[in-house]
């Protein structure tokens, strides 16, 4: 279920484009990261 989400998330998108959307995803995901700890109080 999961990697037919993500096939449905990525249709029409050229493999270099998949690439570049997942490292912006994960640039994203880096940088909420301490925001979530430092709400937390963990940070």
């Amino acid at each position: 279920m999961l990697f037919q989400g993500n096939r449905d998330a990525l249709a029409g998108f050229t493999d270099e484009e998949a690439a570049q959307f997942c490292d912006v995803l994960t640039r994203l995901l880096a940088n909420l990261d301490p925001l979530t700890e430092a709400r937390s109080g963990r940070g």
